[in-house]
């Protein structure tokens, strides 16, 4: 009985913790999805928000392999990325890493922290 109920729990654990990578790449799928429709039907800040969305899971998630470069192709499709819209080179590499980092953070809190 003993060895059933070790089984039983190994078998518990570990289905958790696969369920819990497949829910986090379900949910990257999904934002993936809806950044690219925005973009498809022209919704900037739609689209913004599912980009910086993507960003935040992945800057900071260790289970995921998945990262900034996969918008690398949704970039490409956005007509309204200019060269405005990007940090001059001039500031030091600290202030960019944290200008570009601190918010990835706020965007990667849990679905149900929102």
């Amino acid at each position: 009985m003993k060895k059933i109920f070790v089984g039983a729990l190994l078998c518990f654990i570990c289905s958790i913790t696969f369920a819990a990578d497949l829910k986090l790449e379900g949910q990257l799928t999904t934002i993936y999805q809806k950044a690219e429709k925005a973009i498809q039907e022209n919704k900037i800040q739609e689209s913004d928000f599912w980009l910086a969305r993507y960003k935040g899971l992945t800057a900071f998630n260790k289970e995921t392999k998945r990262n900034y470069t996969d918008l690398y192709p949704l970039f490409k499709e956005r007509k309204d990325l200019v060269p405005t819209a990007f940090l001059s080179g001039k500031y030091s590499d600290d202030f960019i890493n944290f200008f570009i980092m601190g918010p990835c953070e706020l965007w990667g809190i849990p679905d149900e922290g929102i």
